[in-house]
């Protein structure tokens, strides 16, 4: 198993990003759904997760990730992540699709109407511009800091 993945253009790309999207994805998860989602005995697992690297992270580099609401479907739903540098430079994109079960039989189920309303209004109020299409069109947003630490 490779740790790192090497691109053609020399630049090195580690696993920590993975790391960074799901700190975000925990924070939106325990700041924006929790609240509606914990006591019904909801899990939201990664049915899917995409990244596009945009510019290197230097070690001990200090970012930005902004986490928009995309897409809402019946089952599941959207998240991408905008990750730029301090000065505004894009760093990395990433698409995190949590679906949500039942914890005691592990189906999916619909999503809840409380819950529905709850990534509604987040996107209402941090949402994509245009619709959702392009996930770099973004407004102010809601902001988590990072630093790329990578041991």
């Amino acid at each position: 198993m490779r740790l790192l993945e090497f691109l053609p253009a020399g630049v090195v790309y580690s696993p920590r990003f993975a790391d960074f999207a799901a700190a975000a994805f925990l924070w939106f998860m325990r700041i924006v759904l929790r609240p509606s989602l914990a006591d019904d005995n909801i899990g939201s697992p990664l049915k899917a997760m995409s990244f596009q690297f945009h510019a290197t992270l230097k070690p001990g580099e200090f970012f930005d990730m902004q986490v928009f609401v995309a897409a809402v479907r019946h089952r599941s739903f959207d998240l991408w992540i905008d990750a730029r540098g301090l000065a505004g430079e894009q760093r990395f994109s990433a698409q995190l699709s949590p679906i949500l079960l039942d914890r005691r039989s592990f189906t999916s189920i619909s999503i809840p109407e409380h819950a529905r309303q709850s990534l509604r209004h987040y996107r209402e109020r941090f949402g994509l511009e245009g619709g959702g299409e392009d996930p770099l069109k973004v407004g102010p947003g809601a902001v988590a800091r990072g630093m790329n630490d990578p041991y």
